[in-house]
């Protein structure tokens, strides 16, 4: 996903949390088109209230010193202040939302170095930045010919598929397969097998399908006794 596209998507669910917000305000003051100085031109949200809950409170208890009429203004305080703390709440995960589509993952490859979202495989992401990294079987864990090392913000998990694969070809702690990789965090790796250094290559092989495959369950790799 671009920023563009993110701070767009965030945009939209502002509104639309101010627009339920309205709506609940306006149940939560009780008023209606039935309920006489209640409101007017409710087309145009335009609201107009003759009198105040505090003011007929204050009004009953100096003619009546009845505590008890009071209930109803103490309710509308009460559930003002819940709104007031759950829509904090809304709004401080939407400013999360926006700092995390601020800051997407950097990949650097061969110098390279560009964004990418967090569920973007790390294969196709070498491939999207102009990389021919290999990935003859698909990106299905199958060939390693995906592999790179890291420069620097390897993953401490890994999925079971490949450290099978790894183990069986011998590279287990020297190398990667970046089509069980996920771009959650920034990373820059060296790819071993491209298009380039590959003489009886043609091509890299079929394009990875965007989600990791086999299905991938990742484990932290000291389960797996790997470093």
């Amino acid at each position: 996903m671009s920023s563009a596209r993110a701070l767009a998507r965030s945009a939209w669910w502002l509104i639309a949390q101010i627009h339920w917000s309205v709506h609940f305000y306006v149940l939560s003051e009780g008023f209606s088109p039935q309920r006489p100085g209640s409101m007017v031109r409710m087309t145009t949200y335009e609201y107009k209230i003759r009198e105040t809950g505090r003011e007929r409170c204050m009004r009953r208890l100096r003619s009546t010193h009845d505590g008890a009429l009071c209930q109803d203004y103490t309710w509308r305080t009460v559930s003002g202040l819940l709104h007031v703390v759950y829509h904090g709440h809304v709004f401080a995960g939407f400013l999360k939302h926006l700092e995390d589509g601020a800051h997407m993952p950097k990949i650097t490859v061969a110098g390279k170095t560009a964004e990418w979202s967090a569920d973007k495989r790390l294969v196709n992401a070498i491939e999207d930045m102009g990389i021919n990294i290999g990935h003859r079987c698909g990106g299905i864990a199958r060939c390693t010919t995906c592999r790179v090392t890291f420069v620097s913000g390897e993953p401490d998990t890994m999925t079971a598929a490949e450290y099978e694969k790894l183990s069986e070809r011998g590279l287990l702690g020297q190398y990667r397969l970046s089509c069980q990789i996920l771009c959650t965090h920034d990373m820059e790796v060296e790819p071993e097998l491209t298009l380039e250094n590959q003489e009886n290559w043609s091509d890299t092989g079929p394009r990875p399908a965007d989600t990791v495959e086999p299905a991938a369950e990742w484990f932290p790799k000291s389960t797996f006794g790997a470093s």
